[in-house]
């Protein structure tokens, strides 16, 4: 059942197709409106098209990775910076999970859960 609240405008940054596509329908479904970059050049672009109440941002992106997309929201657009949620599927490097938490983001380890991704979502 389709819920028809709107949520608000959610940008996912999300290079992997099957990833991207599922977070699109499971957020769809929950009342926002998506719009999707396969990449950070695209996501600054699409930033400074439309206004987003939310972000969902893979770490590892091509040409700006989710971390200096994150750099550029903070200073344009300050009041977007806590309304940021990281994905990453890199359970080795420790700066990532470090840098998320300084920034005071939400941090989804891939792969995630239905539930895990509506958690990290509602928390933000």
């Amino acid at each position: 059942m389709e819920n028809n609240k709107n949520r608000g405008n959610l940008l996912i940054v999300e290079d992997e197709p099957v990833i991207a596509k599922i977070c699109n329908r499971i957020l769809t479904k929950e009342g926002f409106k998506i719009l999707l970059a396969t990449d950070g050049n695209m996501a600054v672009k699409l930033l400074n098209e439309h206004k987003f109440d939310l972000c969902l941002i893979d770490v590892r992106t091509p040409g700006i990775d989710g971390l200096e997309l994150y750099g550029h929201i903070s200073k344009k657009f300050p009041g977007l910076v806590h309304k940021v949620v990281f994905m990453t599927g890199d359970t080795l490097s420790k700066n990532i999970p470090e840098f998320v938490d300084k920034a005071g983001c939400f941090l989804l380890q891939k792969p995630f859960t239905t539930s895990e991704l509506l958690n990290a979502i509602n928390k933000a």
